[in-house]
């Protein structure tokens, strides 16, 4: 046997002896309200992240400095034509489709900019903030290494149950930096025979303690687009 699959051999009964002991002690409860905490306190963000299900996979790319600065690309791996990017600042909001070569733009009012804006942030970081509250029911059920910023990150793994819901979602939290870096969502069918909705998403970028490169919220519409009334958001 290589020496490379030696050291993998062991390595994972190790560090599931180091982790374990931590894992006896933790309270579901706690560790959420250390995650609200964080997540409320963040001024600025950047992140990166991937969604699969049996539906559809997609990239987003996300940052904010708040209150009044936010942006969103987001690139379809099912459909491999899909692109969106959305900027918003306090006067202006833009949306803009590479191909299509259209773009939006809309004032300070909350316009279908802003509105995806807040729908998309709120899903990869608003809900966050109030995680302690939202979730019913919370329960830690083991733990796994999640791939965040370049490197393997060993993560505190909790089912929640929120109110309203008609699923469960399991919660890859960061125990030193209270953060989410990966969540896996099942939602139950109308149908049960038809098998739940399941749905992944990876944090592999998620950075709350710098700010966002101010260019990132500026847009100038490229030579050749046109201006349009609405775009596609899905």
């Amino acid at each position: 046997m290589k020496p490379s699959a030696v050291l993998r051999l062991f390595s994972l009964p190790l560090a599931a002896a180091i982790v374990a002991p931590a894992l006896r002690g933790t309270d579901a409860e706690t560790l959420l309200r250390a995650v609200a905490a964080r997540y409320a306190s963040a001024t600025d963000y950047s992140l990166r992240v991937r969604t699969n299900s049996s539906a559809s996979s997609s990239d987003f790319t996300l940052a904010a400095s708040l209150p009044h600065q936010s942006m969103l690309r987001q690139k379809s791996r099912t459909n491999g034509r899909f692109e969106l990017l959305l900027t918003a600042d306090a006067t202006a909001a833009w949306g803009y489709q590479p191909h299509r070569k259209l773009y939006t733009k809309s004032g300070p009012e909350r316009g279908e900019e802003r509105t995806e804006l807040a729908r998309v942030h709120h899903q990869y970081f608003g809900r966050f903030q109030h995680l302690d509250r939202l979730a019913t029911d919370a329960k830690v059920v083991g733990h796994g290494s999640v791939r965040s910023g370049g490197r393997a990150v060993l993560c505190i793994r909790v089912r929640i149950e929120s109110a309203g819901e008609s699923g469960a979602e399991e919660l890859w939290i960061d125990p030193a930096r209270h953060l989410v870096l990966k969540a896996v969502a099942r939602l139950k069918r109308p149908m049960p025979e038809t098998g739940d909705i399941v749905t992944t998403t990876v944090w592999y970028e998620c950075d709350l303690d710098h700010p966002a490169d101010p260019s990132l919220f500026t847009f100038q519409p490229p030579p050749g687009t046109r201006r349009t009334n609405t775009l596609e958001y899905r």
